[in-house]
């Protein structure tokens, strides 16, 4: 080894003997949790010395690590991390934090001594199906997941008619069984500018403008809880968006934006359901069937089409006090007092415009994926 990395070496395991313990530098239990934990506050002096840090703790070869150009030596710490104890845990792509830039290490943290903010913990596991391997293409794991599919809108709307639309990066979802969760932001966009490197794209704008979207998340049993309870879940997710060609057994996908997955409590789930039925009475409705007659030649500024239109919010209003929405009407003033019947006469046209998400195509846990 030349005389320069042997300095190096020397300085980064006198480094090591003011961390824990337990992930000394060939310790059988030493893994990246550990490691992470470990550097939380920490820093070095030069970057390009943290991966000889982690690798010297986690015992891997330093000589592999050191044979290349020093700015891509955090690329080949990564992929010497197969080699380590419990190798690279999938739960790191749910990390959020600086990420490398290079096409095929997108999916990779930049560094460790950077801290998720929102306390995603990444899970050390011998299971070698809970494990990544990097590619050329991005980190091949088993996940389990759905596809985002949008729901037809009404024929002769506007855009964003009344306003409805969300401002603060929500995003409703429905299963087939009639199940509802939302997505939400885990990082605002400011704080995914100048941290994380992941898309600072409104999460409402993706509404319709693709096809190609999905959601991973690590938990299995997440998926769609059979009880219902007076609780939220919440649980963190990845929005991938599919890159081009795809093989038959492999998803290939560029990591978009980091979310949280909330599954609605009992009483939000009456109220989401009660006027998602409504939906489907109002577009038999007269003012919508004439709606549709001014399909392709929508203008605010025509008398005979805003006198069409203009009749629809009162008729959101009048189904949402329809008996039929009875209990979903209840549950709304029980659970939001006054407001509550005007909330679900927002979520109707919420709805009735299309903006919210359809699960489809959700795929089993061995589902394999290769996410940059």
């Amino acid at each position: 080894m030349q005389p320069l990395a042997s300095e190096i070496i020397m300085r980064i395991r006198s480094f090591t003997t003011l961390l824990h313990r337990s992930i000394q530098a060939g310790d059988d239990g030493a893994d990246l949790k550990l490691v992470h934990d470990a550097l939380q506050n920490r820093s070095v002096s030069v970057s390009s010395d943290e991966p000889l840090l982690i690798a010297n703790l986690l015992g891997l070869d330093l000589e592999k690590l050191l044979a290349g150009p020093e700015g891509t030596r955090i690329n080949r710490l990564w992929n010497l991390m197969t080699t380590a104890p419990k190798g690279i845990p999938k739960s790191v792509l749910f990390h959020v934090g600086p990420k490398l830039k290079d096409k095929g290490y997108k999916w990779a943290p930049s560094t460790m001594l950077s801290s998720d903010q929102l306390h995603h913990i990444i899970q050390g596991t011998e299971d070698v199906k809970s494990q990544g391997t990097p590619s050329s293409r991005g980190l091949l794991v088993n996940l389990p997941g759905f596809k985002l599919c949008w729901p037809l809108r009404p024929l002769g709307l506007i855009d964003n008619p009344w306003s409805l639309i969300s401002k603060d990066g929500l995003l409703y979802m429905r299963d087939a069984p009639g199940n509802w969760c939302f997505l939400k932001r885990r990082v605002s966009v400011t704080s995914s500018a100048s941290g994380d490197s992941l898309s600072t794209d409104p999460l409402e704008g993706i509404v319709r403008t693709s096809n190609n979207f999905y959601v991973v998340y690590p938990e299995k049993s997440f998926l769609m809880p059979a009880v219902q309870t007076t609780l939220r879940q919440v649980r963190s997710g990845l929005i991938v968006r599919t890159t081009g060609a795809q093989e038959r057994e492999v998803n290939y996908v560029e990591s978009y934006m980091h979310v949280n997955i909330t599954y609605m409590d009992s009483a939000m789930q009456t109220m989401l359901n009660a006027a998602y039925c409504s939906v489907r009475m109002l577009s038999e409705s007269e003012p919508v069937q004439a709606l549709a007659t001014f399909e392709g030649n929508v203008d605010l500024q025509d008398a005979q089409y805003g006198a069409v239109y203009d009749q629809v919010k009162p008729e959101i209003q009048r189904i949402a006090r329809l008996p039929v929405n009875a209990r979903g009407l209840a549950v709304a003033k029980a659970t939001f007092g006054e407001n509550g019947a005007k909330l679900l006469g927002a979520f109707i046209g919420l709805f009735f415009i299309g903006h919210y998400a359809v699960i489809e195509g959700v795929t089993e846990e061995l589902q394999q994926w290769c996410i940059d």
